[in-house]
């Protein structure tokens, strides 16, 4: 229902009342292994996630909501934990720092002007050869 309100005119109003929207429920696989090793951190930390299960957890969450066919309300809630995943999954440091790229233009661009200028003018001079052919006839 949430998403047939979302698509017509009038949901763009901020002030939708709370009965438009859908209720949300989030259900767990127990059974799940990702569930499992999370359980496991949860009892090891006593109760206290780290940095990396929390992004997971949120990440489990936002796909959940996009699977749903809900929207994500903070597009980089979903993109920043899965960038850093992305960069484990190639062998980098989760929080790998992006480094700039210096790039030097060099003046083959002139040079090729250059070249293309000369080949111009030796197309001038075969016109003038050849209109002075066409006047002998």
């Amino acid at each position: 229902m949430e998403k047939i309100n979302r698509a017509q005119a009038f949901s763009r109003n901020e002030n939708t009342p709370g009965y438009m929207l859908a209720k949300k429920t989030l259900e767990l696989n127990p059974n799940h292994p990702v569930m499992k090793l999370m359980l496991e951190r949860v009892k090891d930390g006593d109760g206290e996630l780290d940095e990396a299960t929390t992004e997971y957890a949120d990440l489990l969450y936002n796909m959940a909501i996009l699977n749903s066919g809900f929207l994500v309300e903070n597009p980089m809630d979903l993109t920043e934990p899965l960038e850093k995943l992305i960069k484990v999954g190639f062998g980098l440091a989760r929080d790998e720092p992006v480094v700039p790229l210096e790039i030097t233009i060099e003046d083959e661009e002139e040079e090729e002007d250059e070249g293309e200028e000369d080949e111009g003018e030796d197309a001038d001079e075969v016109d003038l050869d050849h209109m002075s052919a066409h006047e002998d006839l």
